[in-house]
């Protein structure tokens, strides 16, 4: 098929966001892949429903959607994700640490 509308979906650390690369106008967000998944084909079709006058020629015949991952996106999530579990674990911690004297020497 000639026609696809390529997706985009990266993640931050609010959210996960999609949108069309190849067609402006067309968005999507939510908590998960999934999430934004049926966000951006929820936005694409509110996007075909109020621009049926004016719709861009990728969108006038038949169509397949291809995504794609922005795979650093996704990387600097689960690292922020990481880090922030980790200092809240330890910074919550009642644990206290004594050094003997003499013993670092």
């Amino acid at each position: 098929m000639e026609n696809k509308i390529i997706i985009k979906i990266g993640a931050s650390k609010d959210h996960v966001g999609a949108y069309a690369d190849n067609c402006d106008g067309i968005y999507g967000a939510g908590n998960s892949v999934e999430a934004a998944k049926l966000d951006v084909m929820e936005g694409l079709r509110l996007f075909i429903k109020y621009n049926k006058e004016n719709l861009p020629d990728i969108l006038k015949s038949d169509y397949e959607i291809k995504y794609r991952y922005d795979v650093l996106s996704f990387v600097k999530y689960y690292i922020y994700s990481f880090y922030k579990t980790i200092t809240n674990t330890f910074s919550q911690s009642d644990t206290k640490y004594v050094v003997q004297k003499g013993a670092m020497e």
